[in-house]
């Protein structure tokens, strides 16, 4: 067609892509800056050596060459011993993790047999259960739990073993066993009180 410009194949490349144009250009850049990058490193560090000469001379640049030779092994150490920090410190925090809900399982069992046992004191009177055995079930089961308990926290157990004012009990005994009327009303609350204590540290330690 007259007066039309014949393109060139030049032209034609960069308009069919266009698009893709710019990632090209950097891609290319990234890629030339790679391979001249140890190029740019020594003309920038011989720059400054320079400059370092001229302003505290000889000594000086002796001196920091020598420290950017020792770079790269304290940087190595420093990230050796960072990854190791953090690696022992997972492990750490994942063994605790994993000891801490044992130690809160067991807390848990031991407050389901504590209740059993609350449950065989109210209904004493009305079975053939032996008053002395309910006693040391209950002295047993005290014992155990404090165990359990100093696992934790050593404080907490010698608080859980020692009672000031016991309160009115969850669960109040109505018929206690005859002849042991006032013991058996004594026993009873106690254990309940320390399920009610056992209950409460089962919580807060559920919360660290």
């Amino acid at each position: 067609m007259p007066g039309r410009r014949e393109e060139s194949w030049y032209s034609a490349i960069m308009r069919g892509h266009s698009n893709s144009y710019p990632l090209v250009l950097v891609a290319a850049v990234a890629g030339l800056s790679f391979l001249f990058r140890s190029a740019y490193e020594d003309a920038l560090k011989a720059h400054i050596f320079k400059r370092l000469s001229e302003w505290f001379g000889p000594l000086a640049t002796d001196v920091v060459s020598g420290f950017i030779e020792i770079v790269p092994a304290i940087t190595l150490a420093i990230v050796i011993v960072v990854g190791l920090h953090a690696y022992m410190k997972r492990q750490f925090d994942a063994r605790f993790s994993n000891e801490s809900s044992a130690r809160r399982l067991k807390l848990s069992k031991l407050k389901g047999a504590g209740v059993q046992i609350r449950n065989a004191s109210l209904f004493l009177q009305h079975s053939s259960g032996n008053f002395d055995e309910l006693l040391t079930q209950m002295e047993s089961w005290e014992r155990e739990t404090v165990t359990a308990i100093a696992a934790i926290d050593p404080a907490d157990a010698e608080a859980f073993r020692w009672l000031d004012e016991i309160p009115e009990p969850k669960i109040k005994l109505v018929f206690p066993r005859t002849h042991h009327e006032g013991q058996h009303i004594k026993s009873h609350n106690e254990h309940d009180f320390r399920i009610k204590k056992l209950d409460l540290l089962i919580d807060r330690y559920a919360s660290r």
